[in-house]
């Protein structure tokens, strides 16, 4: 776990921890008067947990992660500083049928806070330096808007659950999931398994069709960092960075609030490469021409622009990728935004996209 809460398996293995974690805290509250989760550590492992919760009922899913695992909030409510915002934030929360088992523990531990309801500055942009990630919303509790960008830490890369995803982007927006992580797949004996640990299964940014090539004597440093991060009341931005080859990629991300964010990606190689931005998505496909997409599902949708002087550079084109449900495995469809060749001499290219996710009926 990084000192910010960041933890390095994912979201979904943060809440297997939380899940053993949660009644262990009551026993030795009961017998040992002590707090657990008044440790700075683990009461920042919640509300990482908490920012990860993309507004749409999921979590994100970068590095070995399935779809939600719930751990039971209230046995801890009563444990930590955060207890307000944590008893606010479970109040907004459909009831789910794991809370059963956890009834007992949450009876003998619970405290309500009645009057006393979480009230604090909100700031759109959450920036975990020791992990590696961004997060950008609209509001602080039940999101309409969600963006998780990560690039993680080397510090911080677990084992067999790691997954080399720099950039990894996810967005999702008026209740639904619309640009995704790969996630989990079956588990670490999945027969795709090397798809789902591949750059492929990802919302990012290849070169020459690759990603970071992990090979520990002559491959990439796999560990990318987060180059800056500020946020006012209404706006927030970031820059994140890695290497791949030669290639020096920098992702940017602007947030002005409402249901849009500016993408910008630049990609800085000595020599002459190709480059390919793809967003695994989930919806109906509809190439609008002079790189503008629309993703439609359940009469909403998202639109992708693309910003540059140079479009005739960049061509769009559909794959199909793999993804992590509830019900296991699913395909899915990729857009991927290509040039060909360099877009200049000095090996410089720079680009923006802006999914704007206007509710459409």
């Amino acid at each position: 776990m990084a000192p910010d809460g960041g933890y390095g398996e994912g979201p979904y293995y943060a809440h297997y921890i939380l899940g053993y974690l949660g009644p262990f805290s009551v026993h030795l509250a009961n017998t040992m008067d002590i707090s657990l989760f008044a440790h700075p550590y683990l009461e920042r492992m919640v509300n990482w947990v908490l920012d990860n919760e993309k507004g749409s009922g999921q979590y994100t899913q970068f590095d070995d992660s399935y779809e939600i695992r719930n751990f039971y909030l209230p046995l801890i409510v009563s444990q930590a500083n955060s207890g307000i915002y944590w008893d606010t934030w479970l109040d907004s929360q459909p009831e789910f049928p794991q809370y059963n088992a956890n009834m007992i523990e949450a009876l003998a531990a619970y405290r309500e806070f009645p009057v006393r309801k979480f009230r604090s500055p909100f700031f759109p942009g959450k920036f975990y330096a020791d992990m590696g990630q961004v997060i950008l919303k609209d509001r602080q509790i039940a999101p309409g808007f969600f963006v998780s960008l990560v690039d993680e830490r080397e510090r911080w890369f677990a084992d067999v659950h790691e997954q080399i995803d720099p950039f990894s982007f996810e967005l999702s927006a008026l209740a639904e999931d619309w640009i995704i992580d790969g996630g989990y797949g079956g588990g670490t004996g999945d027969p795709n398994r090397d798809y789902f640990i591949s750059p492929q299964a990802n919302s990012t940014v290849l070169v020459d069709g690759y990603g970071t090539d992990p090979n520990p004597l002559v491959g990439d440093e796999p560990g990318g960092r987060l180059d800056y991060g500020f946020s006012t009341p209404q706006f927030a931005a970031a820059g994140l960075s890695h290497v791949i080859g030669d290639v020096y990629l920098t992702r940017h991300l602007f947030y002005a609030g409402g249901n849009h964010v500016i993408v910008f990606d630049q990609m800085d190689g000595g020599t002459p490469h190709s480059y390919t931005v793809q967003y695994n998505y989930l919806g109906n496909f509809e190439d609008q021409g002079n790189g503008n997409v629309r993703i439609g599902k359940n009469g909403k949708q998202l639109n992708i622009h693309l910003l540059a002087d140079d479009v005739a550079d960049w061509r769009v084109r559909q794959n199909r990728g793999l993804a992590t449900g509830r019900q296991g495995v699913f395909g899915h469809s990729v857009v991927q935004f290509e040039s060909e060749t360099q877009p200049n001499a000095n090996g410089y290219g720079k680009w923006g996209v802006a999914p704007d996710s206007g509710l459409q009926k």
